[in-house]
């Protein structure tokens, strides 16, 4: 009912292309841009499960990552539109266990909340 974007120019692409016959309100939210190289670096060392750790460079993207996803859940029905270090850091901030959170470029995941955890489904 609602689609949610990053701003950024590739995602906006992506997003025209697939939404451009679905007549629901659009929202940029800034919070959902992508990570820099040395943020995607550092997360190999994460492992998604744990509490969002103290490092410097990791700890603000996902508070920033975060945030965005508060406003995503103001939205009834959202369809994310964003990037694979966004989609990492969904993963973390929402405790998602059992799902690899590396995706692939256009790469489709259902998150949806079952027996008190949040859950993932890919769908390639």
């Amino acid at each position: 009912q609602t689609i949610c974007s990053s701003p950024l120019r590739r995602v906006v692409e992506t997003k025209e292309i697939i939404t451009s016959r679905l007549n629901v309100p659009h929202h940029e939210i800034e919070e959902l841009g992508e990570c820099t190289a040395l943020i995607w670096k550092n997360l190999r060392q994460f492992s998604i499960g744990m509490e969002i750790p103290e490092d410097e460079i990791i700890r603000p993207f996902f508070l920033r990552v975060q945030k965005g996803i508060e406003k995503v859940f103001s939205f009834s029905n959202p369809l994310v539109i964003a990037h694979g270090g966004v989609h990492f850091a969904i993963c973390a901030c929402l405790k998602v266990v059992e799902h690899d959170p590396y995706i692939a470029n256009c790469g489709v995941v259902q998150f949806f909340f079952e027996d008190g955890v949040w859950k993932a489904k890919k769908h390639f």
